[in-house]
């Protein structure tokens, strides 16, 4: 009976030696610029139930389209390139491989008007088509030389008042809208979760004046 009871907790300490110890929340974020049609993707994990970011280890990667980043820092993995693209990332661990795909080529590019120029003391209207076809989360930033000033397209268009804008230096700024659409990967790590986030950018250069 001794003889089962070690043979079994030589067995069991065995089979928890082989289990990777450390599991990984996956976040994978990739944003298509319509404006010079580009894009940029970013990879993080972080350690299962935790906000730590360990950064992978020997023995593990991670891969867009076949393709390891173009550059990274301790905790991110970077990848830049052309094209509204659909693909894969995949986080290789040891023998196991976790594969999540996105595809940007569904997205609607934006088609918006808008006034070249933003005069303080009046409105300013942004109007966009299909807003409801674009997804939930969608909001407007104008950004200057003071900061930026953010809000949401609860409609088709948005209008920006001299109240809005008073604070505003006048000169040039930027108009960008983006789409963001996000849901759960489909591979995970150990039941440890992630999410894949993905969209569309655009940015326009409009000039503030009195």
């Amino acid at each position: 009976m001794k003889r089962l009871l070690v043979y079994c907790l030589f067995f069991i300490s065995i089979i928890s030696c082989k289990k990777d110890k450390t599991a990984y929340f996956q976040q994978y974020r990739i944003t298509y610029n319509q404006s010079d049609n580009s894009y940029i993707a970013t990879a993080a994990f972080f350690q299962k139930g935790t906000n730590n970011l360990p950064g992978l280890t020997n023995g593990e990667s991670v891969t867009l389209n076949d393709k390891t980043s173009d550059y990274q820092d301790k905790y991110f993995y970077t990848w830049e390139g052309k094209g509204k693209i659909n693909g894969s990332f995949v986080l290789s661990k040891k023998k196991t491989e976790f594969h999540n795909s996105f595809s940007l080529s569904d997205l609607l590019d934006f088609e918006i008007s808008y006034p070249d120029t933003f005069y303080k003391s009046e409105k300013s209207v942004v109007k966009l088509k299909d807003r409801y076809k674009h997804s939930d989360y969608l909001t407007i930033n104008l950004i200057h030389n003071g900061g930026e000033s953010s809000t949401g397209f609860l409609s088709d268009s948005v209008t920006y008042v001299p109240e809005h804008m008073k604070n505003i230096p006048e000169g040039p700024a930027t108009l960008r809208i983006e789409s963001r659409y996000e849901h759960a990967v489909e591979n995970q790590d150990q039941n440890s979760g992630g999410t894949i986030n993905y969209g569309t950018r655009i940015d326009k250069t409009i000039w503030i004046a009195k």
